[in-house]
């Protein structure tokens, strides 16, 4: 077994009816910055974790006067996964993250990779289909 770290910067945004206020009653403020603890978390998890991810700053949500939240937690998530040595120095591994909700199903949530370049969005059989120049950017592995 070999232990796997990730340092995941995600972005979180979603809809809370329960945190829209008038925005008038915030001098026109079309924003404003609320702690954690104020808020209902989205609560995603990774499932193949060995424990709980370290969340390595506290940071605030920013929330809209219509209730739209954005958050970005930076957090370290740890994994272990099995490794074969058969070929060793010639093998390759492979260790899987599984991210998801307990919560919501993927009607209601849509994990994506933010990409660093544009997404072209196509209309293909009545459906928008979401294309990406390339996927993970791998070149911190590859050096």
């Amino acid at each position: 077994m070999v232990r796997c770290e990730a340092d995941v910067g995600s972005e979180e945004i979603w809809w809370a009816t329960n945190a829209a206020y008038p925005k008038r009653s915030y001098m026109d403020t079309r924003s404003r910055a609320l702690q954690q603890n104020y808020l209902t978390l989205f609560n995603h998890k990774f499932f193949s974790a060995a424990g709980d991810p370290d969340i390595t700053i506290l940071t605030d949500a920013l929330v809209t006067y219509e209730g739209h939240v954005f958050w970005q937690p930076p957090a370290i998530y740890k994994s272990f996964c099995p490794i074969d040595v058969t070929w060793f120095p010639y093998d390759s591994q492979k260790c899987e993250m599984k991210f998801g909700t307990w919560t919501y199903t993927g009607r209601y949530v849509d994990l994506k990779q933010l990409p660093k370049e544009d997404v072209v969005t196509v209309q293909m059989d009545g459906n928008d289909v979401e294309f990406m120049q390339r996927g993970m950017d791998l070149s911190f592995f590859y050096r």
